[in-house]
């Protein structure tokens, strides 16, 4: 596994590199990934995949936590969470 990740260093393609990121359970990794980016889609993906984890498993404490990692994410997750209660 960790031949895994060191090749996905060279892998230049964000919207490649997370979702095996997250497949292998580097989260962290993956939410940051998604954030340099800079595609919003890709960091929403992240963050949407990382609470369905993360709630099934009861551990939304650890969501929060890699969530507040990553202001931009949080940013994010909070324009969704505002959208979603006033529509």
């Amino acid at each position: 596994m960790n031949l895994a990740r060191l090749l996905l260093e060279y892998e230049v393609i964000a919207a490649d590199q997370v979702p095996l990121l997250l497949k292998l359970g580097d989260e962290r990794r993956a939410l940051r990934c998604a954030v340099d980016s800079g595609d919003t889609d890709l960091v929403y993906f992240t963050i949407f995949h990382l609470y369905r984890k993360m709630a099934l498993a009861d551990k939304l404490d650890d969501f929060y936590f890699n969530l507040l990692s990553e202001r931009q994410a949080t940013d994010l997750f909070i324009k969704y969470c505002k959208a979603k209660v006033f529509c």
